[in-house]
């Protein structure tokens, strides 16, 4: 399940990775193993995913991945949506995707005898039983409330129910430095990266560290993740031009030592997935 806050850009981030699998592409900087995708855009009309398959690809139609299918309109899950997936599923030479965007689209709500909870479990139950029956992934579209929370799975709209019917809940954050996103599951590894928005395609500026919070660390934190090499202390004051330069060159001391950014050199700072480069290129940059 991808959860955000409405107009975070879940649906561009789900049609980038459609468009991947479709055509065997790269999604955050991974090659994606090939196949059909089944893009269920239920909140869309034909119009604006023309509009931003033509933002991410190009205007002719013959370079669009002929193995991604987009429906605007389907069946609720209790209503046939399920068999019609199935039937998808069956009826392509190598299903590997159904994304729906959203989840309040296709799913029924609580009877008189069901609790919430089991309404918002049971909402993703059926689905990811057909993933397992088909082996496929299916990545499931869902809104972040407005209120903030210590835990971040605590800010999914809804009850505890709709992380728990998941097998990975990825959340697509934003705070001071940018985007980020939030991943745990039951067969993954957590992670938290930064990411950005690029062309209409995302970009993985790698691992987002820890930081004490203020908004001014997150920004310069940022700033370097989506740097393609070190930055001395002007080239960063330059950067951030609404920011007191002396306040900057004071702090990037302090979040060397609390391990937030990484310095290869007296005065040049960079992000901790920064690499140096092998020895005999070029390193007039220090």
């Amino acid at each position: 399940m991808l959860v955000g806050k409405p107009k975070a850009g879940k649906s561009f981030m789900a049609l980038d990775l459609a468009v991947a699998v479709s055509s065997g592409g790269q999604f955050l900087g991974r090659i994606c193993e090939q196949g059909d995708v089944l893009g269920l855009f239920l909140e869309d009309n034909e119009r604006r995913i023309q509009r931003r398959l033509t933002s991410m690809i190009g205007a002719r139609m013959s370079d669009w991945p002929p193995r991604l299918i987009c429906a605007t309109e389907w069946p609720k899950l209790a209503e046939g949506g399920l068999d019609e997936i199935r039937k998808w599923c069956q009826s392509v030479e190598k299903p590997r995707l159904v994304i729906v965007d959203i989840l309040e689209m296709v799913r029924s709500h609580a009877g008189k005898t069901s609790t919430q909870y089991t309404s918002d479990y049971e909402a993703l139950k059926e689905l990811q039983k057909l993933a397992g029956d088909m082996k496929i992934s299916i990545l499931v579209l869902h809104h972040q409330r407005k209120a903030a929370a210590d835990n971040l799975l605590d800010t999914i709209s809804g009850t505890g129910g709709l992380g728990g019917g998941s097998d990975a809940v990825i959340i697509l954050g934003e705070d001071g430095a940018g985007h980020f996103l939030w991943g745990k599951g039951r067969e993954i590894d957590s992670f938290r990266i930064i990411v950005k928005m690029e062309n209409f395609r995302w970009r993985d500026l790698g691992e987002k560290p820890e930081s004490k919070g203020s908004g001014q660390r997150l920004r310069i934190i940022a700033l370097l993740a989506s740097s393609v090499r070190p930055m001395k202390v002007s080239e960063i004051t330059a950067a951030l031009p609404d920011q007191q330069a002396v306040n900057i060159k004071n702090l990037l001391p302090d979040m060397y030592r609390d391990g937030e950014i990484a310095s290869p050199a007296r005065g040049v700072y960079a992000s901790l997935q920064w690499k140096p480069e092998p020895l005999g290129t070029n390193r007039a940059m220090l």
